[in-house]
């Protein structure tokens, strides 16, 4: 089988989603598949005026990116075209082009892209669906990107895709997670032509074992949504755990300057010091106040053995199964977060046994073994769905 991968590369350094596209990359020619990635990046955009006014003409429909990958497919001639990403520079002009290119499209779905404009779901510290069902003009009401021009341009982006149709062209959509299939449906999309196919998780040889780790740790983007302030909060209230804070963000100025002593910062981990700082927890804490569309820190915090703390709230009870691998609080409520954190801290033993079922739970549902499997089912499910709309 011969696989185009189409994906637009975003601004911030290498995330969940990149990495997720990385090891379907690998998953994919481990087992013979020929796969062709066909990436853009947007990495550079803020630097120029001019680069920020013609990526935001793009996304609406790039009329390059179109050309582009009409003449990627016709050098490579793949049986299907996986698209991630496509925001701002790839647009949904793929859809149209594999239409026109006689080929199946298949659309990973692993943001809020078709349900919110600025993709979190999330106004003023709280959850917001007031855009949903053709009623994107909220975006602007609201000023959700605190800034209106960029506000306008999203609402307009996601109407115009939704409006245009092009959507339509899409044959199988994949979701990360049951939560993500149930948002697809929750908008239109017949369950017949979704395929879950969960995120791969490299499952690590070192991880916690009997070791019940000697902090509690967050890892991840430092922003709104992630609910860290929450958490800051509950460290107060705890001053003999000591907390570790990896990631950086737009909220990392204000997290520090209201952190207690008891809260250290370690910045951006990559690798195997990302791995170390898993191994070195005892719980990993993940307080979302809004939906969590896979949670990849979780699952990689299983991966190594660590329990997890987390919001219950999106996709992230689909991981962190209560009792089982961790132990799931109220979102936004530091109350029950500190309460949770206390009772795991307070239980080593406990620990340890809630990071070896969420390891098991990870070798069982995220290896690349499996996910191998069920992308090439989809992939063929979306090649059959193709021929019989077209006979």
């Amino acid at each position: 089988m011969r696989v185009l991968q189409v994906f637009n590369q975003q601004r911030a350094l290498e995330g969940g989603e990149e990495k997720s596209v990385r090891s379907r990359v690998a998953a994919l020619e481990s087992v013979g598949v020929d796969v062709d990635l066909y990436m853009v990046t947007s990495r550079g955009i803020e630097d120029s005026t001019l680069r920020k006014a013609r990526a935001a003409a793009s996304s609406f429909y790039s009329f390059s990116s179109y050309r582009r990958i009409m003449e990627r497919i016709e050098q490579f001639d793949p049986d299907v075209v996986e698209v991630h990403n496509i925001y701002p520079l790839v647009s949904p002009s793929v859809f149209a082009a594999c239409r026109d290119a006689g080929v199946p499209s298949v659309f990973r779905v692993a943001s809020q892209i078709l349900t919110c404009p600025t993709w979190y779901h999330m106004y003023d510290g709280h959850i917001c669906e007031r855009c949903l069902g053709g009623k994107e003009y909220w975006c602007v009401l609201q000023d959700c990107r605190d800034n209106l021009f960029e506000s306008a341009l999203y609402a307009a982006r996601n109407a115009f895709a939704r409006k245009s149709g092009l959507y339509r062209h899409v044959t199988l959509y994949i979701a990360i997670s049951q939560f993500m299939s149930s948002r697809l449906q929750s908008i239109g999309i017949d369950l017949e032509r979704i395929a879950v196919v969960p995120n791969i998780v490299e499952l690590p040889e070192l991880f916690n074992g009997n070791d019940p780790g000697s902090y509690v740790a967050y890892a991840g983007r430092l922003s709104p949504e992630k609910g860290v302030s929450v958490l800051v909060s509950a460290a107060r209230s705890l001053p003999q755990i000591p907390f570790r804070i990896a990631g950086d963000g737009p909220e990392r100025p204000s997290l520090e300057a209201a952190a207690p002593s008891n809260v250290t910062f370690v910045g951006l981990l990559h690798g195997d010091d990302l791995s170390a700082f898993y191994r070195g927890a005892r719980a990993v804490a993940m307080p979302s106040v809004t939906y969590e569309t896979a949670g990849m820190s979780a699952l990689e915090a299983l991966g190594h053995g660590t329990p997890v703390i987390a919001s219950r709230i999106g996709a992230l009870p689909e991981a962190v199964i209560e009792g089982t691998t961790g132990i799931l609080v109220e979102p936004g409520h530091r109350e029950d977060l500190a309460r949770a954190i206390a009772r795991i801290w307070s239980d080593p033993g406990q620990a340890v046994a809630l990071g070896a079922a969420g390891r098991n739970l990870v070798n069982e549902n995220h290896s690349p073994r499996l996910a191998v499997t069920r992308v090439l089912y989809a992939y063929e499910a979306a090649i059959e769905r193709y021929r019989s709309r077209s006979s």
